[in-house]
């Protein structure tokens, strides 16, 4: 594949996927879901998956004096925080969220956690002034393994929580929940598409990583070519919603962001085969793991219980059930989209990020490598009006250091 089809396929998927590597992980999840060494918990009983949940992280951070936790208003965090809370001391754990007014995560962390983690820290990137320098971030991509060629991830403020949230020397250890959305069921698209062609029509559509206010890829572009023309598995075996995101966007993209010293219990043998077990419809809207959630911890999940509630009273049109549904649209149409770092706040008020995607799409442009592009006239346009730009501009910056680190062309 040539330097041209890696861009585009990049441009697109914000990684160039390989249907090589997607079919070792498929089948490395058949023999998983045959082996019967491997315990699973029985998806009917919420006690039964916690106590599962619950080993699997007290193995994570047995003999650790400090967990580090990054919160968001997601499930699966949150999920992580109430199994810590069984086996550790609040003290012991050191979360944070970073973000500012106006994304869903920031404004919703104070009262998700206020009460129960006294000390977490709510980083606003607006206060700090960032660092995005393309030398380190050319460094960061030389590090990864080779034949990767995906985004730099949020590198900029990857390193706030260094900087406010100290960790006992030799001890403290990061936490994450990659992998547990798609297990639990978040990224199904329907009940039962049992077309192939279909399904990865969606997974095309869905994954179109940098969505902004213009195109990054010409309209005779075709995702398709980049995808297999065939399933890896048989859809009885593994869903084709799930050989899709667990073998391209989870394996080639999302699991290359994190440092590889950071726990990740979501990912744990047993709690990956049990989540094989259970039915589709049952983990379609992430009905089982729910369940789960709201009964094990109904505290750290009041939103859950809420749920319910609007759940039960909907075909009464309830006034409070009224009520609650308007707050939430207010809401949702308050803040940004974003849930983490919003990038249109950031090439609005962030003069190190502006020059950063200044600097590398002026030398991408001068590459000639995404020629079907006007470079210096997004620039220009983004200038006058930022809103849609700041996405797609840190996906054609991030190209670049990848073209800078030698990753494209291999």
């Amino acid at each position: 594949m040539d330097s041209r089809e890696q861009a585009l396929a990049f441009l697109w998927f914000g990684f160039v996927p390989s249907c090589e590597v997607a079919q070792e992980e498929s089948e490395r999840l058949l023999q998983l879901r045959q082996d019967d060494r491997v315990p699973v918990f029985d998806w009917e009983s919420a006690p039964s998956m916690q106590d599962l949940w619950q080993e699997i992280v007290a193995e994570q951070v047995q003999s650790i004096d400090q967990v580090v936790l990054p919160l968001s208003s997601g499930l699966d965090s949150r999920a992580i925080l109430g199994a810590l809370l069984e086996c550790v001391d609040a003290s012991q754990i050191a979360s944070y969220t970073v973000g500012h007014p106006g994304t869903v995560d920031f404004d919703r962390a104070k009262s998700l956690f206020g009460r129960i983690l006294p000390k977490h820290k709510l980083i606003d990137v607006r206060e700090f002034s960032l660092s995005w320098s393309t030398e380190r971030a050319i460094e960061t991509v030389k590090k990864r393994k080779p034949g990767l060629i995906l985004g730099i991830g949020e590198f900029g403020t990857s390193g706030l929580a260094n900087l406010t949230v100290s960790t006992t020397s030799g001890s403290g250890v990061r936490i994450n929940g990659f992998l547990g959305d798609t297990l639990s069921g978040k990224k199904l698209n329907g009940l039962s598409p049992k077309d192939w062609r279909q399904t990865v029509q969606k997974f095309i559509s869905r994954n179109y990583a940098y969505k902004g206010s213009f195109a990054l890829v010409p309209e005779s572009f075709d995702p398709w070519r980049f995808m297999p023309a065939s399933p890896l598995q048989e859809e009885r075996i593994l869903s084709y919603d799930d050989q899709l995101d667990w073998c391209f966007r989870q394996k080639q993209r999302v699991g290359n962001f994190f440092v590889p010293s950071s726990k990740r219990p979501f990912s744990d043998d047993r709690w990956w085969r049990s989540f094989m077990m259970v039915p589709r419809v049952e983990r379609w809207q992430q009905r089982a793991y729910k369940r789960f959630l709201r009964a094990s911890y109904p505290c750290i999940f009041p939103d859950l219980t809420q749920e319910v509630l609007d759940q039960t009273t909907r075909s009464e049109r309830h006034p409070r059930y009224v009520a609650t549904r308007l707050k939430r649209w207010r809401s949702r149409k308050k803040s940004a989209s974003s849930h983490h770092v919003d990038m249109d706040t950031l090439l609005a008020d962030d003069t190190s990020f502006r020059n950063f995607l200044t600097e590398n799409i002026l030398d991408l442009h001068a590459s000639g490598l995404v020629d079907w592009i006007d470079l210096p006239g997004v620039l220009r346009s983004a200038t006058q009006n930022p809103r849609g730009c700041g996405r797609p501009l840190y996906g054609l910056a991030s190209l670049e250091i990848n073209r800078k680190a030698g990753r494209l062309g291999s």
